[in-house]
């Protein structure tokens, strides 16, 4: 009997349908800072037009992952979770992502590497991204 329910588990193994469940970027090791112009200006409500809010996607793979803590309206154009550290240890792929008010994708920024453990990491840095526009 016991041979029924390992028989899927072995299958999944074999075949690499394994889930990471170590990927995971919330944690405390870390703050971090990102910023964004849209059509290379300061944005504006009107100029994020579709682009309700901006949030930071970490990447692993075909894989990602969105922070609950970092989302913002678009028109703030930048964050700070200092003194917060509210990123998990690791080397992380992020790209800035900006979405409509439904959580799809308008435009994704360039995937860029941080990583927690190096010489200023305790504070991540994202590089600056101009989104292209609303619409």
């Amino acid at each position: 009997m016991r041979l029924v329910f390992l028989a899927p588990l072995l299958a999944s193994l074999l075949t690499g349908c394994i889930v990471n469940v170590a990927f995971d970027p919330v944690g405390s090791d870390s703050s971090m800072q990102g910023s964004w112009t849209v059509a290379g200006a300061v944005p504006t409500v009107e100029s994020c037009g579709e682009i309700r809010f901006v949030r930071v996607r970490f990447f692993e793979g075909d894989d990602h992952r969105d922070h609950s803590e970092l989302v913002f309206d678009c028109a703030a154009g930048a964050f700070d979770t200092r003194p917060g550290e509210i990123i998990a240890d690791g080397v992380w792929t992020v790209a800035l992502v900006g979405v409509r008010a439904d959580g799809s994708v308008v435009e994704a920024g360039l995937t860029t590497e941080l990583d927690t453990g190096a010489e200023g990491g305790r504070h991540l840095t994202l590089p600056s991204f101009d989104f292209t526009g609303g619409g």
